[in-house]
């Protein structure tokens, strides 16, 4: 990147930056309304097949669709259109919303960062959290620049007590105010998540930055998680082994 951009590691250059604190998964019980819309999707559209080696593979009908309507659900009950499309979600029936609902009153205006993969959960949150009149901002693919720019300036000025990011808000931006990043739903690219949790933690930082990580107890957010885990040792592995890392680059197989 030499010479547009100068690259500064924390190891070397950033020692005055407090260690960021180890991750912390939060599993949350569904509402009974999104209980009863996951268990009607499951019932309907997906089956559990036994296997030879003793385990269990789910299976549907056009996996995406439902993979993606269920995730809405370990969020929120969707709002559907006559068309059959996801408009919207309840924030009023959902798990997630009702805790982060809580910590922002337990942080008593102390600023944090809300993450979602998804705008329409993005939406949701913001909507919640505003109609329990706390001040928030929103930066989505859809945020123009100067309104991006204004956002940021207002909450690292402490004027807001929150800030929702999609992938779009994870590049570029500084939101030290923080310490505290949560997770609403995770990237499925630990790339992603390492982003945004790197909008906190870097110069400017005062206090440990931290992360936590909603999961829905009994939802596809379990699966994803474990899979986003086993994404991250095998990233760790691959920066940690010096000799595979120059051959990938040389282009020869290790």
């Amino acid at each position: 990147i030499r010479p547009w951009m100068l690259r500064r590691l924390k190891e070397t250059h950033g020692k005055d930056i407090p260690d960021a604190l180890p991750p912390q998964v939060i599993t949350l019980p569904m509402t009974g309304p999104q209980t009863k819309a996951y268990n009607q999707i499951v019932k309907d559209s997906l089956a559990l097949i036994d296997q030879e080696d003793g385990k269990k593979l789910l299976i549907s009908q056009g996996n995406l669709p439902n993979y993606a309507v269920l995730k809405y659900i370990a969020a929120g009950v969707p709002i559907v259109s006559e068309d059959h499309r996801v408009t919207g979600l309840q924030w009023r029936n959902s798990n997630k919303f009702e805790y982060l609902r809580d910590l922002a009153t337990d942080r008593a205006g102390d600023p944090f960062v809300i993450y979602a993969y998804s705008s329409k959960e993005v939406q949701m949150y913001a909507d919640g959290l505003r109609h329990e009149g706390f001040r928030v901002g929103t930066i989505t693919g859809d945020t123009p620049g100067d309104q991006r720019d204004a956002t940021v300036a207002m909450f690292q000025r402490g004027e807001l007590a929150v800030i929702l990011v999609t992938d779009a808000g994870g590049d570029s931006i500084t939101l030290t105010a923080a310490d505290l990043v949560v997770l609403a739903r995770p990237s499925r690219r630990p790339s992603a998540n390492q982003q945004v949790m790197k909008r906190v933690d870097r110069w400017g930082q005062t206090r440990p930055p931290q992360c936590q990580i909603l999961v829905s107890e009994g939802t596809v957010d379990e699966t994803d998680l474990a899979s986003l885990a086993g994404k991250i040792n095998i990233q760790e592995e691959m920066t940690l082994d010096k000799k595979r890392l120059k051959g990938l680059l040389k282009g020869t197989p290790t």
